[in-house]
């Protein structure tokens, strides 16, 4: 390979194995804060579902990080069971479908899940949807989608967290 000297910006993944000039995302530890904090404050009490993003992404991990300061004190006083965690191999629509179907399948009983991303939270809407638990159960999520505004309009997911790309690029 010839080293062409071509700055390369790694834009909300870090580039593994490749010399990187910049690496530029959002907090992420902040965003899944966020998530955990307004989940909190409308759901104080109960069992929550924790689906986690795609385990080989370390932005997965950070976002987790911040849903569980918010959470872990509310879990050790006992206001919060963590029912289930699961954790997805890729950012898949599928396979969040199919694994959260097989949650779903063993137990419905959850007052709040915390979804990885909209997408996410869009097999978890419509899984709950067929159950008639849409607008039941409140569901996180984060990249402020077309799709997930429109649910949160309807009133079937709870909240998403906005990242503005063009502030981050800028």
């Amino acid at each position: 390979i010839i080293d062409k000297r071509i700055p390369v910006i790694a834009y909300d993944r870090p580039v593994n194995g490749v010399p990187i000039d910049a690496y530029v995302s959002f907090d992420n530890k902040t965003v899944g804060m966020l998530m955990a904090q307004t989940l909190t404050s409308a759901c104080p009490r109960g069992n929550y579902l924790i689906i986690n993003g795609s385990k080989k992404d370390s932005n997965s991990y950070e976002v987790k990080r911040g849903i569980m300061t918010v959470l872990d004190p509310l879990v050790e006083r006992g206001d919060i069971e963590i029912k289930k965690q699961i954790w997805l191999d890729e950012w898949s629509f599928d396979e969040a479908l199919k694994k959260a179907d097989e949650v779903f399948a063993a137990s419905t009983d959850f007052d709040a899940i915390t979804c990885g991303n909209d997408q996410i939270a869009e097999a978890v809407l419509q899984l709950l949807a067929e159950r008639r638990l849409a607008g039941k159960i409140l569901v996180s999520g984060q990249d402020a989608d077309l799709s997930a505004c429109q649910h949160i309009a309807e009133g079937t997911q709870f909240m998403t967290v906005y990242k503005p790309i063009k502030a981050l690029a800028t």
